[in-house]
C-alpha cells in the first residue's frame, strides 16, 4: 500500500518564501509569526506524512464513524506488539464537527514502518463496526462536557489509560476541570472499568466540591457508587491531566499539569505493582543539595508539593505534555504546547526530573500544513515510534479547522 502524502517543510518554505502566518491554538485567533523559524536548531529535518484519522488517512478511519477526530495517546502492549492509541472527542463528519458524539474512542495498529504512514487497523467497536468511547463523558455544559484521554501504559499486561473529565469549554469555567482519572483494561482495550482510587480532583473552585466528588465516585456507565472519593482524600489539581511513562526502573512516572492549558508540570511516581492506589503516588519536591530528588508520599505529600512553586520540572504554561527517553540523544524528552509560544515545543534533560533545558520548538505553527490546516496542537510520541535509535521520531499532531483531525510528522535531528 502506497501510504505516504509527504509535505516537506524545507522544499515548501522555501517555494512559499516563508511568508506563512503562525496559526494559534485550539479555539484562538491567528497570529503573525516574528521570525521565520519552523522548528530548533537541533533538529534537520521536520515533514508532515499524511493523516492518521479521517476519510483521508491511510487506515480510512472513517469506516469505522471516525470522521474527525483529535489527539492520538500511544498506548503499546508489550504482550502481543499492539499499539493502542486512544483519540479525543470524535465526529462522523469532521468539519461540522457533529454526528455520533463520542467523548473517545481507541484505534489499534501493528504498524512500526511509519515512513510512509500510520495505518489504524482498527477499533474498539463494541461488536459493531463503529467505533465506541473507551468511557463516555455527560456531554453537558457546566456538569460535564466530555472525557478526554491524556495519555495510557501497559503494565503487567494490563492497559491504563488516564483522561481529564471537563466541566466546560465556554466562557470563564473553559479552564476547568473536574478531576483527573484511570480506566483500566485487562482484555487487550476491548472492556474497560473505572480505577476510582486513580483520582485528583480539581479543588480550585470550592462551590462545586459536592459536583466534583459525585461525578469521580461514578463507574464507567455514569453510574453513582460508593467508592469514597473524597474532596479531603484525593484533592489534586496540579494532576488533573496526567500523562503516564515507564521510567525503566520499576517506576512509572506521571507527568500532571493542573487546569486547562493553564499551568506546569509537576512530577509523581509509583511503583509498578502499586499503580492502583492513590496514596502509594509519590511526588517531586525538587532536589536536595547534592542534586538527589526529593519525594513526598501520598495525599499529604501531594498538598505540600502544590504549595512550592519549585516543584514544578517545567514552568511554562503547558498543555497535552508527552514524553519519551531518546537515546540517541541519551535524554528524556517531554513535548507540550505552550499557547504563548511559537508551537509544539519541548525539553530535554539526563533524568526525568530534570533539571530540563531551555525550550526549544519542534513543530511551528507557521509550518505549510496542507489543506489550509490550522491550530495546532498535541504532539504525542513514543519510543516505539523512532528509528536509528532516536535520532529520527515520528509525532502524532492535531488541527483544530477546517480539518478536524489528526495527523503524522516526520522528525530527524542533526
Amino acid at each position: 500500500m502506497n501510504k505516504i502524502r509527504k509535505i516537506t517543510a524545507t522544499a515548501t518554505a522555501a517555494i512559499l518564501g516563508l511568508s506563512l502566518a503562525a496559526c494559534g491554538p485550539k479555539n484562538e485567533e491567528e497570529k503573525p509569526v516574528e521570525k521565520p523559524d519552523l522548528w530548533d536548531s537541533e533538529i534537520a529535518s521536520v515533514e508532515w506524512l499524511n493523516y492518521v484519522t479521517g476519510p483521508n488517512s491511510v487506515g480510512h478511519t472513517d469506516e469505522y464513524a471516525v470522521g474527525g477526530t483529535d489527539l492520538g495517546f500511544p498506548i503499546y502492549n508489550s504482550t502481543n506488539n499492539k499499539m493502542h492509541v486512544a483519540f479525543g472527542d470524535t465526529f462522523m463528519d469532521a468539519a461540522s464537527q457533529s454526528g455520533l458524539w463520542r467523548s473517545n474512542v481507541l484505534g489499534w495498529t501493528d504498524d512500526y514502518d511509519l515512513s510512509d504512514g500510520l495505518e489504524i487497523k482498527g477499533f474498539k467497536t463494541g461488536g459493531a463496526n463503529s467505533a465506541n468511547s473507551i468511557i463516555e463523558g455527560w456531554h453537558i455544559d457546566e456538569h460535564e462536557m466530555t472525557k478526554i484521554p491524556t495519555g495510557g501504559i501497559e503494565v503487567n499486561g494490563v492497559l491504563y489509560m488516564w483522561y481529564f473529565s471537563k466541566y466546560s469549554w465556554n466562557g470563564p469555567a473553559v479552564n476547568s476541570m473536574n478531576y483527573g482519572g484511570a480506566v483500566k483494561s485487562t482484555d487487550d482495550g476491548q472492556t474497560w472499568e473505572r480505577v476510582n482510587d486513580l483520582s485528583w480532583l480539581d479543588d480550585s473552585v470550592p462551590e462545586r466540591k459536592a459536583h466534583v466528588e459525585k461525578l469521580a465516585n461514578q463507574d464507567i456507565d455514569l453510574r453513582d457508587t460508593d467508592a469514597g472519593i473524597t474532596m479531603e482524600t484525593h484533592a489534586g489539581y496540579s494532576f488533573t491531566q496526567v500523562f503516564p511513562i515507564d521510567g525503566k526502573d520499576s517506576y512509572v512516572y506521571i507527568l500532571g499539569e493542573g487546569g486547562y492549558r493553564q499551568g506546569g508540570i509537576r512530577l509523581g511516581r509509583v511503583k509498578y505493582d502499586e499503580i492502583e492506589v492513590f496514596e502509594k503516588y509519590e511526588y517531586f519536591n525538587g532536589t536536595d543539595d547534592s542534586g538527589a530528588p526529593i519525594w513526598l508520599k501520598g495525599s499529604a505529600g501531594l498538598k505540600t508539593v502544590e504549595t512550592n512553586k519549585g516543584s514544578y520540572i517545567i514552568s511554562d504554561r503547558c498543555s497535552e505534555q508527552s514524553a519519551m527517553y531518546n537515546p540517541y540523544l541519551k535524554k528524556w524528552m517531554v513535548f507540550y504546547l505552550n499557547t504563548s509560544d511559537a508551537g509544539i515545543m519541548y525539553r530535554t534533560a539526563d533524568n526525568i526530573y530534570g533539571p530540563y533545558s531551555e525550550a526549544k520548538l519542534a513543530v511551528a505553527y507557521s509550518f505549510p500544513f496542507p489543506d489550509g490546516l490550522t491550530s495546532l496542537y498535541a504532539g504525542t510520541v513514543h519510543e516505539k515510534w523512532t528509528e536509528d535509535d532516536g535520532k529520527t521520531f515520528y509525532m502524532i499532531i492535531s488541527k483544530w479547522k477546517p480539518v478536524y483531525n489528526s495527523s503524522l510528522m516526520k522528525i530527524v535531528l542533526k
